[in-house]
């Protein structure tokens, strides 16, 4: 029998900081006034993935992602992207940003599957700098 994956909502930021820690090593942590998701198959976390709404700009901004080797070719990041795609909408987002980096091309791909479209410069936003793609969809 196959375990299932779910979704949990991480409330505890000492939490947060220890998986963005763990699932994005180098990265700058996204702030403590971003939502923190972990993904589990069973006990073990197989992912993580945050992202936070700015009301008066209308947009969920899809700040960080990880998936580990156990959570690979189940799907993860795209249910992921849909996750903070519906909970912003929920919010009153009326589109969503993010970004990869260049050569990131799974992500690339996935979040074209969840019709992202590539955007010239983020829109509402400040971005990240060079050598990125930005992205963004209607929700």
């Amino acid at each position: 029998m196959t375990t299932a994956t779910r979704a949990v909502l991480v409330d505890d930021p000492d939490e947060a900081r220890e998986l963005h820690r763990a699932f994005m090593a180098g990265c700058v942590f996204p702030g403590e006034d971003h939502q923190f998701w972990k993904y589990m198959k069973g006990e073990r976390i197989i992912g993580m993935c945050s992202a936070v709404v700015r009301p008066e700009k209308f947009y969920v901004y899809l700040s960080s992602a990880g998936v580990s080797p156990y959570g690979r070719k189940l799907g993860i990041q795209r249910r992921m992207i849909r996750l903070r795609c519906d909970w912003g909408k929920r919010q009153g987002a009326t589109h969503a940003v993010t970004y990869t980096l260049v050569d990131n091309y799974p992500s690339i791909v996935n979040l074209l599957k969840c019709g992202f479209r590539f955007a010239f410069e983020p829109r509402g936003w400040v971005g990240v700098g060079p050598n990125v793609h930005y992205f963004e969809k209607e929700l």
